[in-house]
């Protein structure tokens, strides 16, 4: 059953983080809730909503960036206090405001997540992880790869807190007692996570995790980890989670917040394995924080959520008529002296407007007259990701900046394919480039009124590195640019995978020479994506890779003086090769290079192309009698059945064809790529026979007569 939500406009509180905003429980166990808040500008607010306007109970003054802010209380009794992280350091306060806790921690970066059991404080940066029990540290410990999110398994009868950490590298560590106990491995790169139920299930020992793919998934940490369901999706990244019951039946539900601005209510039913969805709205801007019960209403359940740029509302089970009548709004329902408040403060918003540009033409006219006059450039902090979606093996470039943006200018000196979202409503100009200068795409988009995101899909090829720019000029005076840059790796498709797939045939590159553990790690982390910023904490470095488009795979493994790796690919040997020789020669050092191709490796990777190759040439063929039919339909001819399914799936097919463009050229191009590096161990003259595998790949039918071409 769909449940009904109606969106109520709170007020904007200004730019917050992930994690920043909880609804205080009540002591009773109902009525309405209050609700703590932290923000950019290092304001703590405690207040509750009535007749949709903010009531403060607290309001600290502004300070340091919040970060994190988490509600705790003595273990097994009502969770009321607030604890705020603010650069390295933790405050406390109770429900009405009073300060009884500031603690400085020894970390030496700012807290970027917070967790807290009883007296058990747990807090982490990007890398670093520590715990304290009554203010005392107790355990640190460092990781690699960065830090995503904490949260504490429930511990009954004063057990030994249990901490599970998310990691970039696609795994969920479980950690206590000075001991790394347990370690899930994960599909995707997680973001956020929430205890199942909110308690952690049954035993306490499930937790679900929201991934930056946009997948959901549940993970029971037992004896051993074990991933009990996961839940794909093509919508943004998760943010952030919660449960609550909605609709009143005992049961609660999953509440999703999504990178896209997505917001999601999934119920769990006994008789499906995978959550159901069971409403969904949609705003323009990402959601950092959600929450959910009574605010506005004690008798409504009411979903409270807050954007990256500060707009703080609600979604309320309550109907639109209700609201208006508890709330009085409309003239008619207002006060002769409300009335009269109402248009004073329109007078003085007027007023204000015409101060603000009265000085803003004098700050121009200053600095235009005076030729020492400089300009004060306002800092533009901006909400950037540059994520590989896994299902079409294409970036998702995402900005949203706290201020409108006037346009967006992407500039990239490698070959890439610009894919526009569906969610933007930006007008898109292609200038030509030179690609002879450097300059291969050169796009503009010009963004609507008050648009404050955009997203764009950017596809890359695999063996040509270079950087993408994105200029992003907001609406404000003086007008000012922000540059952002992303690096496309050469291996640009490849992600951090746990497959070993140790069955496949294996091409190996060894490396030896006298380079340290750091220079081996730098040198893969301009190879490829997901490379750890720190150098591995052991002696030696594992990692996999697996392509998103091909599936092929990708093993490293690397020490001291000694680097190995071993891939199905080719294609992905020569790339290795070329980048690592040239940084190696870069620095004076000598390599012993040895190659080993296995004798199937090429019949393998022949047989990953082929489904692919024969799916998108039907798709471009039957695209390309579309028109055709269409005619000899208006024309009154009958056609046959396989022409009639043709005409059926016309909307599938344009879909693909918008989706992924040019993707047979693609494969083609893949396929050369392919013929050309296996020429180059071989030492043979690949290049001169491409023409020949064009025109055989133009006419292809059967991968018996690819293979031979391969085999000669």
């Amino acid at each position: 059953m769909e449940i009904p939500l109606n969106r109520i406009d709170y007020s904007l509180v200004g730019p917050t983080s992930r994690h920043t905003m909880k609804i205080i429980p009540n002591p009773e166990g109902k009525g309405q809730q209050k609700i703590a808040l932290g923000s950019h500008d290092g304001v703590v607010q405690i207040f509750n909503i009535k007749k949709g306007n903010l009531v403060h109970t607290f309001k600290s003054l502004p300070g340091r960036k919040i970060n994190g802010l988490e509600l705790g209380g003595v273990r097994d009794q009502i969770q009321d206090k607030i604890f705020v992280a603010s650069n390295n350091e933790i405050k406390g306060y109770n429900k009405k405001g009073k300060l009884f806790l500031a603690f400085e921690t020894t970390l030496t970066e700012p807290i970027q997540h917070m967790s807290i059991s009883g007296s058990d404080l747990m807090v982490a940066t990007f890398h670093s992880f520590q715990h304290y029990a009554d203010c005392a540290e107790k355990l640190n410990a460092t990781f690699a790869d960065k830090i995503t999110d904490i949260i504490n398994l429930p511990a009954p009868n004063n057990q030994p807190v249990r901490t599970v950490i998310a990691c970039e590298d696609r795994t969920l560590r479980m950690v206590t007692d000075k001991k790394q106990t347990v370690i899930a491995e994960i599909s995707g790169r997680p973001s956020t996570m929430q205890l199942e139920n909110g308690d952690g299930g049954l035993n306490g020992i499930e937790v679900l995790y929201g991934a930056q793919d946009g997948s959901i998934g549940l993970v029971s940490f037992g004896f051993q980890p074990l991933v009990r369901w996961v839940m794909e999706s093509t919508n943004g990244g998760v943010n952030c989670m919660t449960h609550f019951d909605m609709t009143g039946d005992g049961q609660k539900e999953l509440i999703v917040g999504r990178d896209d601005g997505l917001i999601e209510v999934y119920a769990f039913d006994e008789m499906q394995e995978l959550p159901v969805k069971r409403a969904s709205y949609s705003c323009s801007e990402s959601i950092v924080s959600i929450q959910a019960g009574f605010v506005s209403s004690a008798e409504y359940p009411e979903i409270i959520a807050v954007t990256y740029t500060g707009w703080f509302f609600g979604l309320t089970t309550e109907s639109k008529e209700s609201i208006d009548l508890r709330q009085g709004d409309g003239p008619t329902n207002m006060s002769v002296e409300m009335q009269e408040r109402l248009q004073q403060l329109r007078m003085e918003i007027d007023d204000i407007e015409q101060k603000v540009m009265r000085e803003r033409e004098k700050y121009k006219q200053t600095t235009q007259s005076k030729p020492d006059a400089l300009s004060i450039v306002p800092n533009i902090e901006i909400n950037d990701k540059f994520t590989l979606i896994q299902n079409e093996a294409v970036y998702l470039l995402s900005i949203e900046v706290q201020t409108p943006i006037d346009n967006v200018l992407i500039q990239s000196n490698t070959p890439l394919l610009i894919l526009d979202v569906e969610r933007n409503s930006a007008v898109v100009s292609h200038s030509a480039s030179d690609p002879e200068s450097g300059n291969h795409l050169l796009v503009t988009y010009r963004c609507q009124v008050n648009t404050t995101r955009l997203e764009v899909k950017v596809q890359t090829t695999e063996g040509r590195a270079g950087e993408l720019r994105a200029y992003v000029t907001v609406s404000m005076q003086p007008k000012c640019c922000r540059l952002i840059k992303y690096p496309i790796k050469p291996l640009s498709l490849h992600q951090r995978s746990h497959d070993l797939a140790l069955d496949r045939p294996y091409n190996s590159l060894r490396l030896t020479g006298e380079f340290s553990l750091a220079e081996v790690h730098s040198w893969i982390g301009l190879c490829v994506p997901e490379v750890p910023e720190k150098v591995p904490l052991t002696p030696e470095g594992v990692l996999s890779y697996k392509n998103a488009s091909l599936n092929t795979v990708l093993h490293c493994v690397y020490m001291k003086g000694k680097a190995e790796f071993k891939a199905d690919s080719m294609s992905t040997i020569a790339v290795l090769k070329d980048i690592l020789t040239k940084e190696a020669t870069a620095k004076n050092i000598e390599l012993d290079i040895s190659c080993e191709i296995h004798p199937e490796s090429t019949a393998h990777m022949l047989r990953l192309l082929h489904p692919l190759l024969a799916t998108q040439r039907q798709i471009a063929n039957d695209a390309a009698l579309l028109v055709p039919l269409h005619e000899l339909k208006q024309q009154g001819v009958n056609l046959p059945e396989q022409y009639q399914l043709i005409l059926e799936r016309e909307l599938q097919l344009t879909e693909n064809m918008k989706r992924q463009p040019d993707q047979l050229q693609r494969l083609k191009s893949m396929i050369c790529d392919l013929f050309m590096d296996i020429g180059k161990f071989r030492s043979g003259n690949a290049r001169a026979k491409v023409p020949q595998l064009l025109e055989l790949l133009d006419s292809y039918k059967d991968i018996q007569t690819l293979e031979e071409f391969f085999e000669q």
